[in-house]
């Protein structure tokens, strides 16, 4: 087998390629690190993002390349938004995320782009979820995680697309398994749309444990919390229970090569721990599969005790408001009538369904 090698002779300057596409006019582009490439079969014409022009195309860390029906490409980039090229006018158009426009991207980071058999365009974020462009109108419209919904898309990190033969829409995130979006759902309620997700074994919490400890968050109904602890420092919270309680205990944190970089525990007033957050008995968060969650139901007698967090040196918190609030290490009361629904619901983890 012989294996011809292409490099600068040919005009191929960058050796870090991260896609490759063939388009209906059998150009061959090749999206690198520092450019976007085409090759006509003799040499590569490289496309770099040039500031003093605005047609030029947006970044240069190209991530993914497709083509809708009207023989446009659609071009991915790390940081720099998604461009739409025309090859009859050589030009880029930019979309990017604008604050201020909740019709616009979601995220400039932009991870992959999919054109189903309807002619839909869907657009995959590192961070902000899933984008559902509407060509009609120009408009993105953003589809991102809810933890309070099951039936939500499981992650804002979004990484690969696919259409199976009936018609269905499976959608690849990063750490949040994967999303099945059904064959004619309608599109007039983007937002509204129901995803049927697919976890490894034991992933995810369901959605009622989420909108119970959210319900308690909005009530303010704490014994004790440490929330949104700063990067490097270990926390400290003493709090005392005058008669014998029974609480959810909910710690968030990171996990790493060599167990927990972030996470939180309890102690009692001998400084004896008595609960602590176990990578092996805590499931995914959202965002990046180290992102975690342990949620327990504990009895405690009256008495003195110390909440406590220690947290890395990253200074990660996660990428929704939602999940913000979550982060750290929190004690609720629980009344008599949610100790056993609590209790089973932390129980039912989802497991895996497996694909048909």
């Amino acid at each position: 087998m012989r294996i011809e090698q292409f490099n600068s002779s040919q005009g191929l300057y960058q050796r870090h390629i991260t896609t490759i596409y063939q388009d209906q006019s059998r150009f061959l582009w090749v999206g690198t690190s520092d450019g976007l490439c085409r090759y006509d079969g003799y040499q590569f014409e490289t496309y770099r993002f040039d500031p003093l022009d605005a047609t030029s195309i947006s970044g240069n860390y190209i991530q993914q390349i497709t083509e809708d029906r009207f023989g446009k490409l659609w071009i991915t980039t790390s940081g720099g938004g998604i461009n739409r090229f025309d090859p009859a006018s050589q030009s880029f158009h930019h979309f990017h995320n604008v604050d201020s426009d909740s019709f616009s991207l979601s995220n400039d980071d932009v991870t992959a782009v999919f054109e189903d058999s309807q002619g839909q365009l869907w657009i995959g974020t590192n961070g902000g979820g899933l984008n559902w462009f509407d060509p009609a109108t120009e408009r993105f419209h953003q589809i991102k995680y809810n933890p309070t919904d099951a039936n939500s898309l499981s992650s804002n990190f979004v990484s690969a697309f696919c259409e199976d033969t009936l018609g269905n829409l499976w959608i690849g995130t990063s750490g949040g398994g994967l999303n099945r979006l059904p064959s004619g759902t309608n599109l007039d309620q983007p937002n509204n749309l129901k995803f049927e997700r697919f976890y490894a074994q034991g992933a995810i919490y369901p959605a009622a444990v989420y909108r119970t400890i959210f319900e308690k968050i909005r009530q303010n109904s704490y014994l004790a919390a440490i929330q949104r602890p700063e990067p490097g420092q270990e926390q400290l919270d003493f709090f005392n229970v005058e008669q014998p309680t029974t609480a959810l205990i909910v710690s968030t944190g990171n996990s790493g090569p060599f167990g927990m970089s972030d996470y939180g525990w309890l102690e009692n007033a001998d400084e004896e721990v008595i609960w602590e957050m176990d990578e092996r008995q805590s499931t995914f968060l959202s965002g990046q599969t180290k992102s975690r969650i342990q949620a327990q139901v504990i009895t405690l007698q009256s008495g003195t005790y110390r909440l406590r967090y220690r947290s890395g040196n990253n200074g990660f918190l996660p990428e929704t408001f939602d999940e913000r609030r979550l982060w750290g290490i929190q004690l609720f009361a629980l009344d008599s009538e949610q100790i056993a629904p609590m209790k089973k619901q932390l129980s039912e983890r989802i497991l895996s369904n497996g694909l048909p």
